[in-house]
């Protein structure tokens, strides 16, 4: 126990602690003196000691395990991340007489989960955002080709040269061309961006 890593002690059901080890020690930042007789419910913050208390309650009524995450307070006023889990000791009669707990700092572990949730919603609004700004720019692009590829449609309907119709062609065939690729490119921005609109339109089934 001692030499272990993790804070360990045992705890009579009134959750007094008699005993602590180094690394208990080091977990509260209290010599084990200060933390003798004491209640364990003392070490774990306001916000989530009624948590914790229904563990506590749950094993000795079950008499099986409890595993769970909490918080502890340290000597100094900071703030730990905790793994703890929480094991019944029964008597001859399987009655729970006390409770054994073993405890580490996972603080480390929680910040960098922490920071990795962050930098993944941060890419992910950056994605919105690029997909919102594609779906706005296809639009505006699309309003003024749709009005050049009117007007050469117009034009190849005019009096024209067989060169100058076949440049008004190519002209029309290319911004349909074009218009086609941008459409696609907007329904594409719209999926990301989450603005898709689905459209009724009849047809006949044959």
């Amino acid at each position: 126990v001692d030499s272990s890593g993790d804070a360990i002690h045992r705890e009579p059901v009134d959750l007094t602690v008699p005993s602590g080890n180094g690394a208990g020690e080091r977990l509260s930042g209290s010599p084990a003196s200060e933390i003798v007789g004491r209640s364990a419910a003392l070490l774990v913050p306001l916000d989530r000691r009624a948590k914790v208390l229904d563990h506590l309650a749950e094993v000795r009524k079950r008499g099986k395990s409890q595993h769970y995450e909490t918080r502890h307070v340290r000597k100094d006023g900071s703030i730990l991340e905790v793994d703890v889990t929480v094991s019944p000791i029964l008597d001859e009669a399987g009655t729970v007489t006390g409770l054994s707990l073993t405890a580490h700092d996972i603080s480390e572990r929680v910040r960098m989960q922490a920071e990795l949730r962050a930098a993944r919603d941060e890419a992910l609004e950056g994605a919105r955002l690029k997909s919102e700004f594609l779906a706005n720019m296809s639009h505006e692009i699309r309003t003024p080709l749709n009005s050049s590829i009117g007007m050469s449609a117009l034009l190849t309907e005019g009096q024209l040269s067989l060169e100058q119709r076949e440049f008004a062609q190519d002209v029309h065939k290319s911004g349909n061309a074009l218009l086609n690729l941008i459409n696609d490119i907007l329904d594409f921005s719209k999926v990301t961006a989450g603005k898709v609109v689905f459209e009724e339109i009849d047809f006949e089934l044959t």
